[in-house]
């Protein structure tokens, strides 16, 4: 009943823009677009509102909303970076043309902001790229990345992992039978490195009538962090020898049952649901399934192994909503794609066939006995429109927003051949040709694996 109110007061454009706000933030994308429509329109001089309809456009798979929506702001303000940037993978700039010069410019002027930096010269090097100029791209790339690297915490990881390996033990939570009158949907986490297909595999799995995907929702990762503060707080201090897999020692069943019921509420699940399966799709939550079994024994998960090569340029060359501070050098990029594999091999062993190793070649390359794989794992009856998920509905909120809405493509394979020599200091640092070679040994044994 709110929104016809809303749409036929468009006089007071403030309230109309934080109801747009508010009614995206609650998935209700359909509604948040339209009011900022009217935002828009109604305010044909305010820059920033054609910025904000843009990105929801872009998010919303409206590939023209966006482009006149930037082409807008940019006839107000020309030298705009994100607008400049938005518009380029919407509609790549040759490298000749005047809003590559731009870009350039922005990039090379001390007074452009550091943000704006950085976005300008990742939009000269996807410029740089689909031209053909790799190595030229490559060097964008890094440099755009190499402008402002926050803090990595390697070392972290590292405790973590080996946290993992020496503490958590499923037999301590087995998982219980479903209860017949069980309220309580079924959790499904799909999990990997950034860049590895896991925006896609959220959008097959969101094609299902009976699921429900929360996106990259942090909630496994903010409850995890309230039981290490109560940790603290018990021991009223933090005892040297404390690792992140303290909590582990001290859990309790009062303490899962009160953070099962935060879990629902913090993610907006409304029970009962009991016949539906809620995804949550955050790539390094692959760090915590052990505490995403404790706490939902019942949860499947997915990891998908694309080639390091591939998603490791697809990191460098990204630029994240959020910053990815592993995506900032090939050695992070490196450290943190063997932290992974490290936690998923003890994990792959620990929750045996709660958990698939999904195969993004096998996907992309002969796409149905692979969804139908995922289905299946998920618990899931098969629905062919799960063979489409360029249909899905509502806003992809990642960096793969406009690549999944495209048909299922072999696009994102060995996308790192064109750039062999600039990427030889990751293939070093991964431990050389054996480590690739294993790896794609294990890429073939998931593909072979089948339906579980």
């Amino acid at each position: 009943m709110l929104l016809p109110l809303l749409a036929a007061a468009p006089q007071d454009r403030m309230l109309l823009d934080l109801a747009a706000t508010c009614y995206w933030n609650l998935d209700a994308t359909d509604a948040g677009l339209q009011l900022m429509r009217i935002v828009a329109d109604t305010g044909p001089k305010d820059a920033a509102a054609w910025g904000r309809l843009g990105a929801m456009c872009l998010a919303a798979g409206d590939r023209d909303g966006a482009i006149q929506a930037f082409e807008t702001l940019l006839s107000l303000r020309p030298r705009n970076v994100p607008a400049l940037a938005s518009l380029n993978r919407l509609r790549p700039f040759a490298p000749d043309s005047a809003r590559a010069r731009t870009l350039r410019d922005l990039a090379r002027a001390k007074k452009t902001q550091a943000s704006d930096r950085t976005l300008a010269l990742n939009a000269i090097g996807r410029i740089e790229a689909a031209s053909g100029n790799h190595h030229r791209a490559f060097r964008a790339f890094r440099q755009a990345k190499a402008l402002a690297p926050p803090p990595y915490p390697a070392a972290a990881i590292d405790a973590h992992v080996d946290g993992q390996i020496a503490t958590f033990d499923p037999a301590r939570w087995p998982a219980p039978h479903r209860a017949p009158d069980s309220a309580e949907p079924r959790l499904f986490f799909i999990v990997g490195l950034p860049r590895s297909g896991t925006t896609l595999v959220e959008a097959i799995l969101s094609r299902h009538p009976k699921v429900r995907s929360i996106g990259e929702h942090p909630v496994l990762q903010d409850l995890l962090a309230d039981l290490r503060r109560a940790a603290v707080r018990r021991t009223g201090t933090l005892p040297p020898d404390q690792t992140s897999w303290d909590w582990f020692r001290a859990l309790t069943p009062d303490d899962l049952a009160r953070h099962r019921t935060a879990f629902y509420a913090r993610a907006r699940i409304a029970l009962p649901a009991p016949d539906r399966i809620v995804v949550n799709k955050l790539p390094l939550n692959l760090f915590d399934l052990g505490f995403a079994h404790c706490l939902l024994p019942e949860a499947r998960f997915v990891f998908m192994l694309r080639h390091p090569l591939d998603t490791g340029l697809s990191c460098l060359s990204t630029h994240f909503g959020s910053p990815q501070a592993f995506s900032y050098s090939l050695d992070r990029i490196a450290h943190m794609t063997l932290a992974a594999h490290r936690s998923l091999d003890d994990y792959a062993t620990k929750l045996g066939p709660m958990l698939r190793q999904q195969s993004y070649r096998a996907l992309v390359e002969d796409p149905e006995p692979q969804i139908r794989a995922l289905v299946a794992h998920a618990g899931l009856d098969w629905d062919p429109a799960c063979l489409t998920p360029e249909d899905a509905a509502g806003a992809v909120r990642t960096a793969s927003a406009l690549q999944v809405r495209e048909q299922i493509n072999r696009r994102g394979l060995d996308t790192w051949r064109s750039h062999v020599d600039d990427l030889s200091p990751l293939v070093s640092a991964l431990g050389g040709s054996d480590w690739l070679t294993g790896w794609e040994a294990r890429d073939k044994q998931a593909t072979e694996a089948g339906p579980p």
